[in-house]
């Protein structure tokens, strides 16, 4: 029986992730994206790249592999600034994400108004 039941389990389990995106977080590539990184992702829907891209180079080849949803970092210049943006607000899945580089203490970050949590 407990056998059974870890198979069933098992196999369930199987099902819900076939049907589920897999997302590849990423973040601080430094203006690198290699076949290290390309083998690592391959099987992901899509490429969360969370901030420090390096160049636009690198943003491009990102995009070209997979889908991706990216924000800017802290060594990012003005050309990634003014394509990315700090924060990056969506929904996947029903899930909301909030993405950002450098998140630090969640009630002292600089939030967009929209997102702003209230302290009690």
């Amino acid at each position: 029986m407990k056998h059974k039941l870890r198979r069933q389990f098992t196999e369930e389990y199987r099902e819900q992730q076939n049907s589920m995106k897999r997302i590849g977080l990423i973040s601080d590539t430094h203006g690198t994206f290699d076949q290290t990184l390309k083998t690592f992702l391959k099987d992901v829907d899509e490429i969360w790249h969370a901030g420090d891209i390096g160049s636009p180079e690198v943003a491009d080849q990102i995009a070209a592999f997979k889908p991706l949803r990216a924000v800017y970092g802290n060594i990012d210049g003005g050309i990634m600034r003014r394509t990315y943006r700090e924060f990056l607000s969506f929904e996947c899945e029903g899930v909301s994400v909030l993405m950002t580089h450098i998140g630090g203490d969640p009630l002292c970050v600089r939030l967009p108004p929209a997102t702003t949590p209230r302290r009690p």
